[in-house]
């Protein structure tokens, strides 16, 4: 993983018939960047996609900067937020490694709120476990909004000789959540069956769509190569005190380029526009922590 860039994981490796294999796309972030998506995989706080206020999409131009309003204040706020770009300091432990950043006056800026977030990095037997939490500064003169998620890609195909076409994506969600022309959700959905699991090249949709409506904690999507292995992404809030995540608000957004070079099962808790919609938003009153999870295992 790479704390001082983002907190993020900077490689996902699995021995593969006598070869290590990177499973994540432009995995190593010490690589300037390239054309195209960054890859890795990026947190997303405290906004997951866009966010453009009612002002700005009355006369939206494409590539505007983003924005959200509390209360009579507007204030900017970049796409997927700004724990992607924060400098975070990880501590080794027993069985896991901790990753932590907080506010500070950068932050501010986009967010007026003091808080902190912790990501702690678990192995398991067939993956890894991430236990996310998020801290609401005792300060804060106000409940403090969020959403969350992680924009994991992966690279296909996973092993050598491959056909990327050929990979399956499999979950349990019942609806797509539609798109408007700004990436915004309409609010409109349409049924969605990939129970049964469905290569890329039989669904062009999954290269930019946003699945919902899980079954009671089955909130995971696969991703198989049939060639090798496959993946499941799960992500879920961890119990706590009393729930603070609507289930209807947990999702999975597919996002791919044209060759399919790459697949992001991203799980994100929220929907894009969440801090200007009021909708999909965590709310931690002062002093309050909120705790998700997000798993990746081999299947």
């Amino acid at each position: 993983m790479a704390p001082g860039l983002g907190g993020e994981l900077c490689s996902v490796q699995r021995l593969w018939r006598g070869e290590w294999i990177e499973l994540l796309y432009r995995a190593d972030r010490s690589v300037p960047p390239r054309p195209g998506w960054r890859g890795g995989a990026p947190w997303l706080f405290p906004a997951v996609g866009r966010s453009f206020t009612q002002r700005q999409l009355a006369g939206h131009e494409a590539g505007e900067p983003g924005s959200w309003n509390l209360g009579a204040k507007e204030y900017p706020m970049p796409i997927h937020g700004f724990a992607m770009t924060q400098a975070w300091q990880a501590s080794q432990r027993p069985s896991s490694i901790l990753c932590r950043t907080s506010s500070d006056s950068s932050t501010l800026r986009y967010y007026p709120f003091d808080y902190e977030l912790k990501a702690e990095y678990f192995l398991l037997p067939r993956g890894l476990r991430v236990a996310v939490e998020v801290l609401a500064g005792a300060a804060n003169r106000q409940a403090m909004p969020f959403s969350i998620g992680n924009h994991i890609t992966w690279a296909l195909p996973f092993a050598r000789g491959g056909d990327p076409g050929a990979c399956l994506v499999r979950t349990p969600a019942r609806v797509e959540r539609l798109l408007s022309a700004q990436s915004l959700l309409t609010g409109a959905t349409r049924a969605a069956d990939y129970a049964g699991g469905v290569p890329l090249r039989d669904a062009p949709r999954l290269s930019d769509c946003v699945l919902g409506d899980f079954p009671s904690g089955e909130v995971w999507a696969e991703l198989i190569d049939p060639a090798s292995f496959g993946i499941r992404v799960s992500q879920r809030e961890i119990p706590g005190v009393s729930p603070k995540a609507a289930p209807e608000h947990f999702c999975f957004v597919f996002y791919a380029d044209a060759q399919r070079s790459f697949l992001c099962t991203e799980p994100w808790y929220g929907g894009p526009n969440s801090l200007n919609e009021r909708r999909g938003l965590v709310m931690l009153e002062p002093g309050e922590r909120f705790g998700w999870e997000m798993s990746a295992e081999f299947i």
